[in-house]
Order: C-alpha cells, then structure tokens, then sequence
C-alpha cells in the first residue's frame, strides 16, 4: 500500500507553478501599498493587545527600552 501512496503522489504531482513570485516583487505593487498590506495586521493585533491590561504592560516597557535606545 505504501507503494501504491507513492506512485499516486508522484502521478497526481504537479509541476511547480512561479506565478505567485511575482506578488513578492516591486513590480506587482509600489513600496506603499506594499507597507499598507503589512502594517494592517500588525496595528491591529497592537490595537487588540493594548485592550488587555497585562499585554499592555509588556508593550508599555517594550517602548520604553524603545525610548531609551532612540535617546
């Protein structure tokens, strides 16, 4: 049976597609757009860490050793 799994992976594999390579370059979208698509998520898991008291004093002290290092 563990012969019949491998010869249908190897029959049903297909060849690899590079389409999605180009969403990874500065053709697809200009370095804004680009840097809205990241920051979305990560300002709002920051937004939804800062509802919870204790999360929100880790990142209070992170910024503060943020502070100190930018002085």
């Amino acid at each position: 049976m563990r012969r019949e799994i491998k010869q249908q992976y190897n029959k049903d594999q297909l060849p690899p597609s590079y389409s999605q390579i180009g969403m990874e370059t500065t053709d697809m979208m200009d370095g804004n757009s680009r840097n809205e698509l990241i920051m979305g998520p990560l300002a709002g898991s920051f937004d939804a860490a800062m509802k919870n008291s204790d999360f929100k004093n880790v990142l209070n002290e992170f910024l503060d050793t943020f502070k100190s290092f930018n002085q």
